[in-house]
């Protein structure tokens, strides 16, 4: 402003009635507005401009656009969930850890069962009081926990730690209880985020499927398990046998077969047993895949073998784990090394007292069998169910596997304590393929004995140890 402008300024102001207030107060408002205008223009500018050079330079190959930000959907603004990894091959699942509250079951350190200490400790007390105080919020009901039955926790390094917790609570006032399952999401950040929570159902009906081709002790050991678990207690489950003749001209195994599974009917008038028969030569796939043609596409399948032991606890997880339409289950199951090795024992280590417990002196993981499976025959039926051109041991259970890591389906793999292969010796027929060879060579010899007990027996037999007292 020049001299001449300030003066003939101030004469205006010392001029009588001129509106002083009016004209300060303007001044002071418009000031005020134009920072305001500057500040949302520049800060939309400076938007805009973040906007493309995160879209170009920061926003991972992995992630989908927010749609608030059209940058990675979990963009720290809005605390987004990446969605769960999908994976291209069998190679790429990553599994789920099963734990309670005193243990891990993984096979970690060729250990299949660690003590809860430490982080993992902490980690799972504290989820589980996050999971508490998430539901009774959402809920709007006072919950307090009674009990932990089990959990599952998946790391992925985009989306975070899932966990799903089967849990029994109680409301504060002790008036009624009810057990939940919740899944929770720890993501990258310090949150924890409801993904679902639902009452567990326990009256779906998991219906067995078992190929059979004679009455052997394994059979018999399976029917006494199945009697015990399901038939005393009148659970939910049904029990469908495929029997196979044990050769063309053999009637004597059908009908032997025929009368074990009549013999149980009898005794049990309310349970839900029933059998059908196979023509041709005996296929696992064959019968696996005639049985759930049985069933209706809601129907809760269980695909087992007659040398798994179960319990009551696995046929909860079935339906727990099982979603129609969304998700498919296949435990990894825990197998018995040969009880005789076993009990010779390892010097210096006292021989075992429980040949069922689960350690890595009586047994390992199969993590790379998938025989036993639980899903809805529409999600069985979705990906073309079994390849029935499959003859002989194995291999059907890898690629109905494979299908279902590559369709729309999530996969839920996880180590189970409850379903136990019990041991048996078998022989390799040289007449299978050369991958069904490699396959049967390969599980016969990882279920003979631990890496430590074959290593004794082997320094025995040269002479370089002294036989076992």
């Amino acid at each position: 402003m020049s001299d001449k402008t300030a003066d003939m300024f101030g004469r205006s102001l010392r001029r009588p009635g001129f509106p002083l207030i009016p004209v300060c107060a303007g001044i002071v408002v418009g000031y005020i507005l134009r920072g305001l205008f500057d500040s949302t223009f520049f800060s939309i500018i400076d938007e805009k401009r973040y906007k493309k050079i995160s879209e170009k330079e920061t926003t991972p190959a992995h992630c989908k656009p927010c749609p608030l930000c059209a940058l990675c959907a979990d963009c720290w603004r809005h605390d987004a969930i990446a969605e769960p990894y999908h994976p291209k091959s069998m190679y790429e699942v990553i599994r789920w850890y099963y734990f309670t509250d005193k243990h891990l079951y993984e096979n970690l350190d060729d250990d299949p069962r660690i003590g809860l200490i430490g982080r993992w400790k902490e980690d799972v007390q504290d989820i589980q009081e996050q999971a508490v105080r998430i539901v009774s919020k959402e809920e709007n009901t006072p919950w307090k926990l009674v009990r932990l039955h089990y959990g599952y926790k998946r790391i992925d390094a985009f989306r975070g730690t899932d966990y799903v917790l089967d849990m029994e609570m109680a409301e504060s006032d002790g008036t009624e209880k009810r057990r939940k399952l919740v899944h929770l999401v720890r993501s990258i950040r310090p949150h924890v985020r409801l993904i679902n929570v639902q009452n567990v159902a326990q009256e779906t009906v998991v219906h067995f499927i078992v190929p059979l081709s004679r009455v052997t002790d394994r059979l018999r050991d399976f029917m006494q398990v199945y009697e015990k678990v399901v038939m005393e207690t009148g659970v939910a489950a049904s029990l469908l046998g495929v029997l196979f003749r044990d050769s063309p001209e053999d009637q004597t195994s059908l009908e032997q077969c025929k009368q074990l599974f009549d013999q149980y009917a009898a005794k049990y008038p309310a349970a839900a047993i029933r059998y059908v028969e196979a023509e041709g030569e005996f296929s696992r796939a064959v019968g696996l895949d005639m049985g759930a043609r049985q069933l209706p596409p809601d129907a809760l399948l269980f695909f087992c073998d007659i040398d798994v032991d179960f319990d009551q606890g696995f046929l909860q997880r079935c339906r727990n784990n099982a979603e129609i339409g969304r998700q498919v289950f296949y435990p990894a199951v825990f197998s018995q090394y040969d009880p005789e090795l076993v009990m010779e024992g390892i010097p210096g280590k006292p021989k075992p007292t429980n040949l069922r417990d689960i350690n890595k002196y009586n047994g390992f993981w199969m993590y790379y069998g998938y025989g036993m499976a639980c899903m809805y025959n529409q999600d069985y039926r979705s990906v073309g169910g079994f390849n029935l051109d499959i003859r002989g041991w194995g291999g059907e259970d890898v690629e109905l596997y494979e299908r279902h890591v590559k369709s729309d389906l999530q996969v839920f793999r996880a180590m189970d304590p409850a379903l136990v292969h019990r041991y048996h010796g078998k022989t390799c027929d040289p007449t299978l393929t050369r991958d069904q060879y490699r396959m049967c060579v390969g599980s016969l010899s990882e279920t003979m004995a631990s890496k430590a007990q074959l290593g004794v027996k082997l320094l025995t037999l040269q002479g370089k140890l002294p036989p076992a007292a």
